[in-house]
């Protein structure tokens, strides 16, 4: 899954219980009042022509997990492996739910009770022309606000481009204003409900005046979601993979990459930052050690319950192994390293091959 994908692509490709300890690098100490819990929701294959998922409980500090318990995908939802499957993930903090958007599956979302390891429920979503979040955010307790790819007859809009919209619990799906950009982020925003304002990343602006110096040139958008009038459009020489939980007198944590003259590092220029989100203006606060390296999927991650931690993981079929990095916010120290020694073993994943969905602190 691409972090930044035109909206063409988009649009058109659309259960046991143990422990394991696994040897990590644990490299510095932390101080936190309050991280909550440290989950992963892994997919895996039991069979190549089966997927299942389990849900982990990892210690931040030390990388030691526990298999809290697995679970099969109905074929309603996945048809064979979990190969061709690729998420876009948001947790319901009110609900302690996590939830899946299949936009492979065009109309398809699912939500997983990481407390329990299991299915909770499935929503087809009413209307025919939806094509899945990019991103999303609970609204409600019943309702989600996100961005999603859309197409006009005429206009600006008629090669594609995105809207805002609300989507019930229910399916019922009720579309707001379009958003006339190309490119955006998977995964990656901050909904401000205060101001009910939402936050993302947009690139291959379609009107103008525009944004930025180039057209494949990145923005952070202010997008009032009750109309989806962008009420601010600021150049950004940096990309966003992660927002922190709580915005406070106009900033907000936030985990990314493109300082390379701070970090002195052109192929390792991962940071943290607090981005005052009314100006797009980043004040680094450290960026991560030369000997640590983010294999990839730098935006399936998350932030702890009192953004001092960061955690990110990756693992999939391209070969390398797993991946859980934790972090400290305040410096960017890496808290712990580890592979997941062992788990697809546990797991008795077909081929060893084992998918790292989300990571999220609850």
């Amino acid at each position: 899954q691409s972090t930044w994908g035109p909206f063409s692509q988009m649009f058109l490709e659309r259960t046991s219980v143990g422990l394991l300890v696994v040897c990590a690098l644990a490299v510095a100490a932390y101080s936190s009042t309050n991280p909550g819990t440290l989950k992963v929701l892994v997919a895996y294959c039991p069979t190549d022509f089966s997927g299942a998922a389990a849900v982990l409980t990892v210690d931040p500090q030390t990388g030691a997990f526990t298999v809290d318990g697995t679970f099969a995908w109905p074929k309603s939802l996945i048809e064979g492996c979990v190969a061709d499957y690729s998420p876009n993930i948001e947790y319901d903090a009110t609900t302690a739910l996590l939830w899946l958007d299949f936009t492979e599956d065009l109309g398809v979302l699912a939500s997983v009770s990481l407390a329990d390891a299991k299915l909770e429920s499935i929503v087809h979503v009413k209307d025919a022309f939806w094509t899945g979040f990019e991103s999303f955010d609970p609204a409600t307790p019943s309702s989600f606000i996100g961005i999603s790819g859309t197409v006009t007859q005429s206009g600006l809009c008629n090669d594609g481009c995105f809207q805002i919209g609300t989507l019930g619990t229910d399916g019922s799906y009720k579309a707001g204003g379009n958003i006339l950009w190309k490119e955006t982020a998977d995964d990656v925003h901050l909904y401000n409900a205060a101001t009910n304002t939402y936050y993302a990343q947009f690139g291959y602006q379609l009107d103008t005046p525009r944004c930025a110096p180039t057209a494949a040139g990145e923005c952070l958008l202010a997008i009032d979601a009750s109309t989806g009038n962008v009420t601010s459009a600021i150049f950004t020489d940096y990309e966003i993979y992660g927002f922190g939980h709580t915005v406070t007198q106009g900033s907000v944590a936030v985990w990314l990459e493109g300082f390379t003259s701070t970090c002195k590092d052109p192929y390792n220029d991962f940071l943290f930052g607090t981005l005052a989100i009314d100006t797009a203006v980043v004040t680094p606060t450290g960026c991560i050690a030369h000997n640590t390296t983010v294999q990839m999927d730098e935006w399936i991650g998350s932030f702890s319950l009192d953004d001092s931690l960061f955690a990110t993981g990756s693992g999939d079929s391209y070969g390398d192994n797993s991946q859980m990095l934790v972090f400290d916010v305040a410096n960017a120290a890496t808290v712990s390293n580890t592979d997941f020694a062992g788990l697809a073993a546990q797991l008795k994943a077909a081929q060893g091959l084992v998918w790292i969905w989300a990571v999220q602190f609850v």
